[in-house]
């Protein structure tokens, strides 16, 4: 489900995986939609991560479709806010590749792990969330 709200988008991906994704880029194509979703700090994009940040759920093909392609350096400006739904006190979601490959394409990553809510955090809200930074060493 993709919906814009005045200064800001949301992509909604629930539990789609790979083949789902692709088609949603095929669609935005077909519908005029350009690819990637064009993001600025004033227009940003948050995108909820498949599958509670699932690593099986996601590619690089489609997510450089989707919301861009990686950053040659992993400190650049994020732009867009990508969101993981996990359980309290995960401890294997979000996997530490997926949250790398969002953190490589503009994104700030949050989730809900420590029970706490998620603001807005386009809006200058302080997130409550848990972040993830760019993760050096990740699972195998």
């Amino acid at each position: 489900m993709f919906a814009e709200f005045g200064e800001f988008r949301v992509l909604l991906t629930g539990d789609t995986g790979i083949q789902g994704l692709s088609e949603t880029a095929d669609y935005f194509e077909a519908s005029g939609i350009a690819l990637p979703i064009q993001t600025t700090i004033d227009n940003p994009l948050i995108i909820q991560i498949p599958h509670h940040g699932s690593r099986h759920n996601i590619s690089s093909e489609t997510l450089d479709r989707l919301i861009g392609e990686r950053q040659a350096d992993i400190n650049h400006q994020r732009t867009q806010y990508a969101l993981a739904s996990v359980g309290k006190h995960s401890d294997t979601h979000p996997r530490k590749k997926t949250t790398n490959a969002f953190n490589r394409r503009s994104c700030k990553v949050l989730d809900n792990s420590e029970g706490r809510p998620v603001v807005h955090p386009a809006r200058g809200n302080t997130p409550q969330a848990r972040t993830h930074d760019f993760y050096g060493h990740v699972e195998a």
